[in-house]
């Protein structure tokens, strides 16, 4: 009864959310031409779409389970971590630049226990192997490169400003996790931040705190990466999740009767994997 007075709240919000969001799209829209895309809609192929959605929804969080398992700090629970990881797609669609995902999983990590650096550790090294993954699948679908910019000049810049910008922030990320000098650079700026007449001096005494955050959180990083079997393994499950949801835009256009065969799949799923590295710097 404890958990589901606690579950109940969270769900009437989602319920309120999702009834809200559904209100709008259907008062934009005409009903009756929503009405005449749905009756031809092959739903054996929505279907299909539906469970790699659930397919992606499981694979995509399992890192973290595999990134919060240590001996010397205690594994985190798998149920915790499916849950913390789900949160992800919800905040990221509120924030801009869908940034909102990972400092609400570290608040999350720290209602079941989990020291605020240790999260920070496993948050930050989940993103860089979502990059890494991003990067591995865009450098892998160059393969369709002709294809992907046939007639259109103008995706060629595109497809390289897109990769370049997640190379970029895989890079940036991984030197925050590792670079002492850029810690040094942080703490400074933080502590010329809080010295801030706008402040008072009542954020001083929080430096040091920082400080000693950053050196807990980049340790954990460290101790993660050193990790190689486990690292391998959390890239592996990450591109498999991130493949089964570039493949969902094929099942839906096949859901919608459009003239499509399977072997243009790998092309589509090619497509998807750009579109999404090329848009993922765009306010939501």
């Amino acid at each position: 009864m404890k958990n589901l007075k606690k579950i109940l709240p969270k769900l009437i919000f989602f319920l309120v959310i999702t009834i809200a969001v559904i209100l709008v799209i259907f008062s934009l829209n005409d009903l009756t031409e929503i009405g005449s895309v749905l009756s031809t809609i092959i739903w054996s192929w929505l279907g299909v779409g539906i469970v790699f959605l659930l397919l992606y929804m499981i694979f995509y969080p399992m890192p973290l389970y595999f990134l919060g398992k240590s001996k010397e700090e205690g594994n985190i629970k798998f149920t915790d971590t499916m849950l913390i990881g789900s949160m992800e797609y919800f905040f990221n669609g509120l924030t801009p630049f869908s940034a909102g995902g990972q400092p609400f999983q570290i608040y999350a990590y720290s209602k079941v226990g989990v020291s605020p650096h240790r999260a920070s550790g496993i948050i930050l090294m989940n993103f860089v192997i979502t990059q890494i993954s991003i990067v591995f699948l865009c450098l892998f679908s160059l393969f369709f490169y002709e294809q992907l910019t046939s007639g259109v000049l103008h995706l060629q810049i595109m497809i390289g400003v897109g990769l370049g910008i997640n190379i970029f922030i895989l890079c940036l990320f991984c030197s925050v996790g590792l670079s002492k000098s850029l810690r040094k650079v942080m703490h400074r700026f933080v502590q010329w931040l809080f010295n801030l007449k706008i402040f008072k001096g009542k954020l001083v005494k929080y430096v040091d705190a920082f400080d000693q955050y950053c050196e807990g959180a980049q340790t954990t990083f460290r101790a993660l990466l050193n990790r190689k079997g486990t690292f391998a393994l959390c890239v592996l499950l990450k591109v498999i999740g991130l493949t089964f949801f570039y493949m969902i835009p094929f099942f839906i256009l096949k859901a919608l009767n459009i003239e499509i065969k399977l072997v243009d799949l790998p092309l589509i799923t090619a497509m998807t994997t750009f579109s999404i590295a090329m848009t993922c710097v765009i306010p939501n």
